[in-house]
């Protein structure tokens, strides 16, 4: 492939990221959460516990990264921690009362956005822009 062609892609792609990205933390800051706060709050139960070991293996971050995160959501007073009974090297993460209601008023939000973003593109460019993405991802992750 041409060379401009290349970079043509690669420029908008990073466009079209750091544009979502920009447009979603004014959706989420007027919640008072960050986009990275709501996506942990996504990946905890609504009821019960999770590990930070699960946290970390679906996430994809450094421990130091989720332990940073989980600790800014903790002092924040959105998830409670506490240490494994039954294994005190494992750290337990549940929401509180306040993660539950933040999640909630959040969820109709985050699918008003995701359509407002998507929704310019007509039910079949969204499912080939699907595929085209799925398969650069593919090829980017190859070992």
């Amino acid at each position: 492939m041409e060379f401009e062609l290349l970079r043509s892609i690669y420029n908008t792609l990073r466009n079209v990221h750091d544009l979502s990205l920009k447009n979603f933390s004014k959706k989420t800051a007027e919640h008072g959460v960050t986009p990275t706060q709501f996506g942990m709050l996504r990946w905890i139960p609504v009821q019960g516990v999770t590990t930070m070991s699960d946290l970390i293996r679906k996430v994809g971050c450094a421990p130091s990264n989720m332990t940073t995160m989980i600790q800014r959501l903790e002092r924040d007073e959105m998830v409670k921690t506490m240490k494994n009974p039954e294994d005190h090297r494992e750290t337990l993460v549940s929401l509180t009362d306040l993660g539950r209601e933040k999640r909630e008023h959040l969820e109709p939000m985050y699918a008003s956005y995701l359509a407002e973003c998507f929704g310019t593109l007509e039910r079949e460019e969204q499912e080939s822009l699907q595929v085209i993405l799925e398969k650069l991802e593919k090829h980017l992750t190859r070992d």
